[in-house]
């Protein structure tokens, strides 16, 4: 009940000799950290403190990952027209031209799976207590099910069968 922003900072206290530092600033999320480093990457007393990151050494993926993704990719490539034909007159029933604007009209474009579906139904719950107009939304389900209660909701909704079927 005194403050007016609580700040903590959680920190491991597995090494020996080390001391944490609370400097005043500008507000920032950022943690920097420093290490005596020594040979690969220990702590070594000997040395001067060095500033570190959460990742030292970034190594490219070698050829059998990237061709698995690839692979994957092909799949939204294959179906591409087809989902094109199926997209086209749901976004020409959802976009919203508002009372004096020129264009198309706008899209709110959402994804859902089924973990996050509580969160699309609190959206929709506050939106529309607060009257906020849903029908320039459309939700890319990643699921049936998900696509059960985006519609249940009445949103307008599209599953790609053809991509979600195959992977």
């Amino acid at each position: 009940s005194n403050c007016d922003l609580l700040r903590v900072i959680a920190i491991g206290d597995d090494v020996s000799n080390s001391c944490t530092a609370i400097v005043g600033q500008y507000e920032s999320a950022h943690l920097a950290r420093f290490m005596r480093r020594g040979d690969e990457g220990r702590v070594d007393s000997e040395e001067p403190l060095v500033r570190v990151g959460r990742v030292e050494k970034f190594e490219a993926p070698n050829e059998g990952p990237i061709l698995g993704h690839w692979k994957k990719l092909q799949t939204y490539f294959s179906s591409y027209e087809t989902v094109r034909g199926e997209l086209e007159p749901i976004l020409r029933r959802t976009a919203v031209k508002r009372k004096g604007e020129s264009g198309k009209g706008a899209v709110v474009v959402m994804v859902c799976n089924m973990g996050q579906s509580t969160l699309l139904v609190n959206f929709v719950c506050a939106a529309r207590s607060r009257g906020i107009d849903l029908s320039n939304v459309l939700v890319f389900a990643t699921d049936q099910k998900t696509t059960d209660v985006a519609q249940g909701l009445g949103l307008e909704t599209y599953y790609d069968r053809h991509v979600s079927d195959r992977l």
